[in-house]
């Protein structure tokens, strides 16, 4: 959510880990789980929402085209294209760490050349989860668990002393922010 700029004393920032040169819309691939895709199947439309929230609110805020395609992948398809974000829809049961570290996790890596120079990043993988320990996340929670690892994957970082920021986290134990999501 926008901070009304009376609110900022001059301390928040944002880390920019990289960018992206999109001449096109960024493709996302929505993958549920195939072993508990029954039960994460549900979140498929929550985690669209929660990464067309932020095409929204930067279209608000900067104009401009800030859509996003999806592509569903289902226990029965494949993928056809290439996407720019692989999100995975998971149960603690399908991934270690869902609930105890975290909610979700993005991470990437470049495509090089033998001299090792980077000529492109590969599709961004991240992880949105859907359960924890004894408890299934709202629909809301994953909403804004893949908003905020759709940013992620565009190469944003987290948001440091920015209450209520939906980049807020938690660092090496510590808060990001003063009230981390």
């Amino acid at each position: 959510k926008p901070i009304p700029k009376e609110n900022l004393n001059g301390d928040e920032y944002m880390e920019l880990r990289y960018t992206h040169t999109l001449d096109k819309n960024p493709v996302v691939a929505i993958v549920p789980a195939p072993d508990s895709y029954e039960q994460v199947r549900k979140y498929i439309i929550p985690a669209q929402e929660g990464v067309m929230m932020w095409g929204s609110d930067l279209t608000r805020e900067y104009g401009g085209d800030w859509n996003v395609d999806f592509i569903l992948v289902d226990p029965n398809s494949r993928l056809t294209v290439e996407p720019d974000v692989i999100m995975n829809l998971v149960t603690r049961d399908d991934q270690s760490g869902c609930g105890i570290d975290f909610a979700g996790l993005a991470w990437m890596s470049w495509e090089t050349k033998s001299s090792g120079e980077r000529i492109g990043n590969k599709s961004i993988n991240t992880i949105v989860c859907t359960t924890g320990f004894d408890f299934e996340r709202t629909t809301n929670q994953v909403a804004g668990t893949a908003a905020h690892e759709f940013i992620h994957a565009m190469g944003l970082g987290h948001a440091f002393n920015k209450n209520n920021d939906l980049m807020c986290s938690i660092e090496s134990g510590v808060p990001t922010c003063d009230n981390t999501y």
